[in-house]
């Protein structure tokens, strides 16, 4: 967004660049999925100790990619994640194919059929999930539009009321 990349953005973390809007639209559940070939690989049952030896795909090699994971139970460090990218599809790619574990919301996670929940029986990682725009959005009709667009859209995903 920084460059004018785009003009709308979906982020999880909240921006704090002063050219930017940014609305929260809801928080949503999120799990660790990946495919039956990978975890097969890995070697079944699926234990922490086998989660902490394999390859994950996340945005970056900080904390940010990191705690979710801890939270779930793992003890994870930067060489476990083999790819990384700041696009999600590229990310989801990579785990449908087979190649890392990844995060991916419930919603969509739950309804791809190259993939399954890694640790079914564990509890729910909780995303927020914000909508970020240049400043310009006050003033082009045509982005507002399709912001509000995405925002009563993507509210349906949340786990929580709405904000």
């Amino acid at each position: 967004m920084g460059q004018r990349e785009a003009d709308i953005a979906i982020r999880n973390i909240q921006p704090t660049h002063p050219d930017l809007v940014a609305k929260k639209i809801c928080d949503v559940a999120a799990r660790l999925y990946g495919s039956k070939e990978y975890l097969d690989k890995l070697g079944r049952p699926i234990t922490v100790a086998k989660l902490n030896k394999a390859e994950f795909a996340g945005f970056n090699r900080s904390d940010e990619s990191i705690i979710p994971l801890c939270e779930l139970g793992l003890s994870v460090t930067q060489n476990n994640f083999s790819v990384v990218s700041e696009n999600h599809l590229v990310q989801w790619e990579n785990t449908k194919l087979g190649i890392t574990l990844g995060m991916m919301i419930e919603a969509v996670g739950d309804r791809e059929p190259l993939v399954e929940r890694v640790l079914p029986d564990s509890e729910v990682i909780i995303f927020p999930i914000w909508l970020v725009a240049h400043k310009q959005l006050k003033s082009s009709k045509r982005i507002r539009a399709v912001f509000d667009l995405l925002s009563d859209s993507l509210s349906e995903l949340s786990v929580v009321d709405p904000l």
